[in-house]
């Protein structure tokens, strides 16, 4: 890895231990106070809240600092924003059938169950394509 980008991990690899540590810190300071002047867990209460509100505040801090150093390396918001202009089939990875294909599959269902009600008791248990005397879709 480059110097660059150890520097940069570890400027926002630490956000986790900033918050974990201000909000271990604010609550032992409530919780102190609160031994030293018989208050209860009122003060360790309080200390949670402003705790977390400064876990809060390092977030904030450090996304607002990612977003000025995206917007001087030239990436913008908006090109998030917009949704991709792909179809359903591109979104999904479907592959959309050969042409003729789906005309086949109608034919071969249709002459199935035409067969299906002149003959109810035949063995089903053939394979279906070698009992169509078909081998497959048509390849175009």
């Amino acid at each position: 890895m480059r110097r660059g980008s150890w520097r940069v991990l570890g400027s926002y690899g630490t956000i986790g231990l900033e918050i974990v540590l201000s909000v271990m810190v604010g609550y032992w300071a409530g919780h102190w106070l609160d031994g030293r002047l018989g208050t209860g867990p009122y003060l360790g209460v309080l200390g949670f809240l402003f705790g977390v509100a400064a876990a809060f505040k390092a977030l904030w801090r450090t996304a607002r600092q990612i977003q000025r150093e995206a917007a001087r390396d030239g990436f913008k918001q908006s090109d998030t924003d917009r949704p991709a202009k792909l179809s359903v089939e591109e979104r999904l990875g479907v592959v959309p059938p050969p042409p003729g294909a789906v005309r086949w599959l109608e034919e071969r269902y249709r002459a199935r169950l035409e067969r299906r009600r002149n003959e109810p008791d035949a063995d089903r248990s053939r394979d279906d394509a070698e009992a169509d005397g078909h081998d497959g879709p048509p390849r175009d």
